[in-house]
């Protein structure tokens, strides 16, 4: 479809789509991405409410995950992000407080919500911006 701008996955257990905001809050810097989450049973989509960039942090769902997995790549403000279902990512990283974002997320039955915190021997991505 020409119109159709992101796909959402939702159907895991019989999951429906919930839309939220989210805010967005400066991090001190440099920011030490030291934890990240993940979402198996339903995609997430993140659209900026605001006209200012945003920073994503996310890796794939690979075996033995590290933050040397973590990828990290500035978003422009007119863009938004959608996360595949079971795809790792960093809780939102803005340059300015009260940055908010249209979120489009699943909800229904059925644990959706991992997070891992790397330890200080597993290391941390660093980020200066």
């Amino acid at each position: 479809m020409a119109h159709q701008k992101l796909e959402m996955d939702q159907i895991h257990n019989f999951g429906s789509s919930l839309i939220n905001i989210f805010g967005g809050q400066i991090k001190p810097r440099p920011i030490k991405v030291r934890i990240t989450e993940h979402h198996p049973l339903g995609s997430q989509a993140f659209i900026p409410l605001k006209h200012t960039p945003y920073v994503v942090a996310n890796a794939p769902n690979i075996k033995n995950f590290m933050a040397r997995n973590i990828q990290i790549f500035g978003v422009n403000s007119n863009q938004g992000v959608n996360y595949k279902c079971d795809f790792w990512l960093h809780p939102l990283l803005t340059h300015e407080n009260k940055h908010d974002f249209l979120v489009v997320d699943r909800g229904g039955p059925g644990e959706n919500y991992e997070e891992i915190w790397f330890t200080k021997e597993q290391g941390a991505a660093q980020l200066v911006f």
